[in-house]
């Protein structure tokens, strides 16, 4: 019976002794989070992602390009790394990446995304814009087009200290012209131009216009006077508060 005992108590004092602590190597590995991919120019993809766990070895990277098969472990970047850049890319479509950190025990779960690889002359930003006030309410806005297969350009408008409205107009492929009309704010007009493709917009171009009555129009409307004859306003004018002091008709 003490035989027994004594042996009960030496399994106990040693497993009391044994370490059960799971090491850091052997601590599930969490996955990757937000991906972010970025075209930076005609050759080049750069990603980006937060490193969620402290014990991998490194990143196994997986690609695929339009339809073709997936390329595993297209590259392996190492411990603690938060971006790679994918150079020398010569062709244009859809860019899938994978990625996922491992270590000598496991694999984790991957994160992915997708970019859309293009051209980037087809999507180059307008140029040259110019703004012009015509008429008395009226701003004329040119620009050139530098794209070669946009969809169509987007304007954004802004009106003194007020928030931008985007999307203001949306004009179709190979624009280069719009008239804003009916404009009654005396105001600073700030325009953006940019040409897009589906839902990827080029760079903008912006530009600022101070709109203002003219203190003498020229404009042609009907005059219920001398049997409805047509007559021709010659002459407005405003004092400092734009309140209405002459119109003088011929």
């Amino acid at each position: 019976m003490r035989l027994l005992i004594t042996f009960a108590l030496s399994i106990f004092i040693f497993l009391s002794c044994t370490d059960t602590s799971t090491s850091p190597e052997e601590e599930g590995l969490k996955k990757p989070s937000d991906l972010v991919l970025q075209q930076l120019d005609n050759s080049s993809i750069l990603l980006l992602w937060e490193d969620e766990s402290d014990n991998e070895t490194g990143f196994e990277i997986d690609r695929k390009v339009d339809i073709n098969a997936w390329e595993f472990n297209y590259q392996i970047v190492g411990e603690g790394a938060t971006g790679y850049l994918d150079t020398n890319l010569t062709v244009f479509g859809e860019y899938q990446y994978r990625i996922s950190s491992y270590n000598s025990f496991e694999e984790s779960e991957f994160i992915e995304s997708s970019i859309q690889f293009r051209d980037q002359d087809t999507l180059a930003a307008p140029s040259n814009l110019v703004l012009h006030q015509i008429e008395d309410l009226s701003i004329i806005l040119s620009w050139n087009d530098n794209s070669s297969a946009e969809e169509g350009f987007c304007i954004d408008r802004k009106i003194g200290d007020n928030a931008w409205e985007e999307n203001f107009q949306i004009l179709d492929a190979n624009s280069s012209m719009f008239i804003d009309e009916d404009l009654i704010e005396i105001e600073d007009y700030t325009y953006r131009v940019k040409a897009f493709i589906g839902d990827e917009f080029s760079d903008s171009i912006e530009g600022e216009i101070y709109f203002y009555y003219n203190d003498v129009e020229i404009i042609t409307l009907e005059v219920a006077q001398n049997n409805s004859i047509s007559k021709t306003l010659i002459a407005t004018l405003y004092d400092e508060n734009m309140n209405l002091v002459v119109r003088d008709y011929k």
